[in-house]
């Protein structure tokens, strides 16, 4: 889409949502939602901060249950996955991760816990009562590793008052069973518990061409959560939550292309100028009968609350616990056993990683009344995570595979932290609020290099503010700017599987990365609540960024590496509305224009290849544009039974495989459509996936050939057109 197409659309988009609004006052309002990410329960409207939020019922409804679902509602957000499952790639306002083996630049948290990112941060979700996407550095309150942002997932807890639950299963094309239950059991008006679950198959949309078998993208799901809450009197309460998953995933839906255009004066030196097609008839592998990704995932909390009279002290304490296999084809390709078995890789790669993750946290915190003029809160933090990892490149295929002795490698993360946060009511109207954080990680590695330990300690301490001040114009009209200061942490080029071999040791640290993000916003409430109208405009400061390098061994052979990339910026700014202009009718559109730029960072794999440039590039795995609209439609059937129609689409512009900005996956527009019925207890919702069958490449990325050590580019193929039923019975 042309810039101009895309201009045109976006006016027209807005002419219509204006034009729709009715004269005539009504006893509509759009719903109103509380969100917690300043650690103080409020109206989403009154936060001074760019939040995108989802409520319990929005959440069942969109069938959101993990990352992926959640960028397609989400302007500025993006998913992404690498290299495979454990590489996640999240992009909000265009601050994406380049490098795979270094932490992304955006939180996950459940009830405000850290999810390690190297278990996967695109975990499945069940019992959610709230998402909560908050844009912008938040390391103030949240802590590491939320350099552009976090997504909170606040978890449903038990009913005091009333017994009930549900269940639902859902039918799909292409082999998709999912089950789901949950019961609230109250057995005491001061202690109730709830226990939910849920079962999910699916056969994949894919097959691997080289065999014909059923063995990419499916999936096998187990997952049961238990909480409980205990309010004993009106100034304590209690709430435990535990949960347990089981996941398999088949081998991803990825296929290699060679380069198109000759580059440089070397056989080798070829680049992919152009979009990438995504083919789903050449996704092939040798591993029919390897685990691909097999998770276990153990997740506890703890969450204390006193109402000491002068104010709240609460506790929060998490532990998680994450086995993970990784056993798959790690070339890509499904080489035939006739091939000559040769070096590098005897015909086929095969990665196999075997992960053991710990996390332990502990957050105290004071929070003073909310009624008064002068508010603040103190807490300290303390997070340590420890993790176990053997790993092996098997070369060859089976019976002919060589397998080599695993690799074992330790590493530990502990972080200390305080954090504060003061407000005071100027007047009536005017606020003005700082946030601080001192926070101290200490990083270990042990692991072997040339045969002998090789221990490795380092350490990274900041001082991370955010400062705020918002006017209330009217009771409906919010305007605020922020000033916020991010960090991303740094850390060791060691990772198993990342492709790394035994580096120079100047190069095997790398720097944390830093940003000020700077931003002004407002948020209005119109015509008598018929009408949200949020914007807001932000610019971003970034230094240290974590890309791809490569280093040249004596003995020819290549390695990739994460270096610091020096500095980058965005300038953009956000639009969000939602609308009733009837009782029957619900409107929402969001847009978000992030062009992350990164100045004269020469990518070594194109340098490589005879491409050089400078100047300012857009970052890979990040769009310019995003927008987000649905319209939903409904009505009553009689007295009980009411009936919805929905469609939401979402549009990103074109994507980067790397800085050079040469090989691009092109605009990608997906729609979605849904209808349904429902009554107080029961619900029936047909739906139907990427209704268009949109087949642009979700994600591409340079990679190597197994055979020729060629450069070749890393797709992943969309997912298709998927119709499905859903029914759910409340009692």
């Amino acid at each position: 889409m042309s810039n101009r197409s895309f201009k045109s659309a976006m006016l027209a988009g807005v002419a219509l949502l204006a034009g729709m609004l009715p004269v005539a006052a009504q006893t509509l309002n759009v719903e109103e939602i509380v969100v917690t990410v300043r650690k103080r329960a409020e109206s989403l409207q009154e936060v001074p901060l760019s939040v995108t939020a989802f409520s319990q019922e929005s959440i069942e409804q969109q069938q959101i249950s993990n990352l992926d679902d959640l960028a397609r509602l989400t302007p500025g957000f993006t998913m992404g996955d690498g290299f495979g499952y454990l590489d996640a790639r999240p992009s909000l306002r265009g601050q994406s991760n380049i490098r795979g083996a270094s932490q992304p630049t955006l939180g996950v948290l459940i009830d405000g816990i850290d999810i390690p990112y190297r278990t996967g941060l695109n975990v499945e979700t069940l019992d959610i009562e709230r998402i909560e996407v908050v844009k912008g550095p938040q390391n103030a309150l949240f802590g590491r590793g939320v350099l552009s942002g976090a997504i909170n997932y606040v978890t449903l807890r038990p009913s005091l008052t009333e017994a009930g639950g549900y269940a639902e299963i859902e039918g799909a094309t292409d082999g998709l069973y999912d089950l789901r239950a949950r019961a609230n059991i109250p057995l005491s008006p001061k202690f109730a518990v709830a226990i939910a679950g849920r079962y999910s198959d699916f056969d994949g949309f894919y097959k691997n061409s080289l065999t014909g078998q059923d063995t990419v993208g499916g999936h096998e799901f187990k997952t049961v959560v238990g909480t409980a809450l205990w309010e004993p009197s009106d100034v304590f309460s209690a709430y435990l939550r535990a949960s347990y998953s089981d996941e398999f995933r088949g081998n991803p839906q990825r296929h290699t292309v060679p380069g198109n255009r000759q580059t440089g004066a070397l056989a080798s030196q070829v680049w992919f100028i152009g979009e990438v097609k995504a083919d789903p008839n050449l996704i092939s592998h040798n591993c029919d009968d390897c685990k691909s990704l097999e998770r276990e995932f153990t997740w506890t909390s703890l969450d204390l609350e006193w109402d000491v009279g002068s104010g709240t002290v609460s506790s929060l304490t998490g532990f998680t616990k994450s086995d993970i296999l990784l056993d798959q084809d790690s070339d890509f390709q499904g080489l035939s056993a006739s091939l000559p078995a040769g070096p590098p890789f005897f015909n086929n790669l095969n990665q196999l990683l075997i992960q053991d993750f710990k996390t332990v946290s502990q957050e105290v915190r004071y929070t003073s009344p909310e009624s008064d003029p002068f508010r603040w809160i103190l807490g300290a933090y303390y997070y340590n995570q420890k993790a176990d990892v053997a790993g092996a490149s098997i070369l060859g295929i089976k019976p002919n595979q060589i397998v080599p002795p695993l690799t074992l490698q330790s590493d530990e993360t502990e972080t200390y932290a305080v954090f504060g946060q003061a407000a005071f009511d100027i007047t009536d109207q005017l606020t003005t609020s700082a946030e601080m954080r001192w926070n101290r990680d200490e990083l270990w590695s042990n692991g072997t290099r040339d045969g002998r330990p090789f221990p490795l300690n380092t350490s990274f301490k900041n001082v991370l503010p955010r400062f705020t001040l918002d006017f209330n114009a009217t009771d409906d009209t919010l305007f605020y700017m922020t000033a916020a200061k991010g960090s991303k942490p740094g850390g060791f080029n060691t990772a198993l599987g990342a492709g790394t071999g035994t580096l120079p040791l100047n190069l095997i640290p790398f720097n944390e990365e830093k940003a000020w993000n700077y931003e002004a916003g407002v948020k209005s409430t119109l015509l008598d609540g018929k009408l949200i109208a949020n914007a807001a405009a932000f610019y971003i400061d970034w230094s240290n960024i974590q890309v791809d390098d490569q280093f040249l061994n004596p003995n020819g052979t290549t390695l990739g590496f994460t270096s610091n990339g020096g500095k980058a910026r965005v300038k953009g700014f956000e639009l969000g509305l939602q609308a009733l202009p009837t009782e029957n009718i619900d409107l929402t559109l969001g847009y978000s224009y992030n062009p992350a730029r990164i100045l004269n960072q020469q990518d070594s794999r194109a340098r490589a290849a005879g491409i050089l440039y400078t100047g300012w590039r857009q970052l890979p795995f990040s769009s310019d544009h995003s927008v987000s609209a649905a319209i939903r439609v409904n009505g009553d059937i009689n007295a009980d039974w009411t009936w919805y129609a929905q469609v939401d689409s979402r549009f990103d512009s074109t994507q980067y495989a790397t800085t050079a900005n040469l090989a691009e996956i092109g605009t990608r527009f997906v729609s979605n459509l849904r209808l349904g019925v429902d009554d107080e207890n029961s619900s029936i919702q047909g739906y139907v996936k990427n209704l268009f069958d949109s087949d642009t490449a979700t994600n591409v990325q340079p990679f190597i050939n197994a055979q020729t050590l060629r450069r070749v580019f890393l797709v992943t193929v969309p997912d298709p057109r998927q119709a499905g039923v859903r029914v759910r019975r409340n009692f």
